[in-house]
């Protein structure tokens, strides 16, 4: 993968800015077409951030609102996990997952949760006894649960690897330390980094928390991102 200076002598079709998982997803799916792509990272590998700082779960899709995005993509993503996997060789395990719950006020909200999951489109939910939840778990404590069948479990840092390298054995080309400094809209954009300059006629902003510092070079203010930090405690 590229590590030179900037290509001002090249007019891109599409430049992505950031090098985890939705940018590689996205520079693997415009390789399919016969476009001149490439992907910009302020990091010195693909990965190194959010993407690499997450659960690491394929959600079912009973979490999100109904008639979301989160929801709509959560869902299908979900579905397409297997063929993914497989044709990207990174691992991926349909191991499940459960919700636990003890009381009247759990058992209520999981149904409603239930429900959610429903109206999304999710696939495999059902309400398990304690005794059905002792099977699939032995550890776990509780009366009863929401046993979501097609949730599961990935390395994101290969499956990150594995997209990047498929969107560039097909010829997009990766410029790692090139941090996106400066936009120049014109007859397309001209993005600035301290290695060079970058023109193109079309930018894909995958910045992760950089998103909205990026859409602020580009005109598009007014974002807000807000993030999430979460704790796992093992027992």
């Amino acid at each position: 993968m590229e590590k030179g200076w900037g290509r001002m002598t090249v007019t891109y079709d599409v430049v992505i800015i950031g090098a985890g998982v939705i940018g590689s997803a996205v520079a693997r799916e415009l390789s399919r077409y016969r476009l001149k792509t490439a992907v910009l990272e302020k990091n010195l590998d693909v990965c190194n951030e959010t993407s690499g700082r997450n659960s690491a779960v394929v959600h079912g899709g009973f979490a999100y609102d109904e008639g979301t995005k989160k929801a709509r993509f959560c869902v299908e993503g979900n579905r397409m996990m297997e063929q993914l996997s497989e044709e990207l060789d990174f691992p991926f395990l349909r191991c499940g997952k459960v919700l636990v719950g003890n009381t009247d006020a759990d058992m209520e909200q999981l149904r409603r949760t239930m429900e959610q999951g429903a109206k999304n489109g999710a696939k495999g939910l059902s309400l398990i006894d304690e005794k059905k939840l002792h099977e699939l778990v032995p550890a776990v404590v509780g009366k009863f649960a929401m046993w979501s069948k097609t949730s599961g479990i990935l390395d994101p840092f290969l499956y990150t690897v594995a997209l990047a390298e498929n969107a560039h054995a097909n010829g997009t080309e990766y410029f790692f330390d090139h941090e996106v400094t400066g936009i120049t809209k014109g007859e397309g954009y001209v993005l600035h980094t301290a290695r060079g300059d970058f023109r193109t006629r079309w930018v894909v902003n995958a910045a992760g928390l950089g998103c909205g510092k990026i859409s602020d070079m580009l005109g598009i203010t007014g974002y807000r991102v807000i993030g999430s930090k979460g704790n796992y405690i093992i027992l």
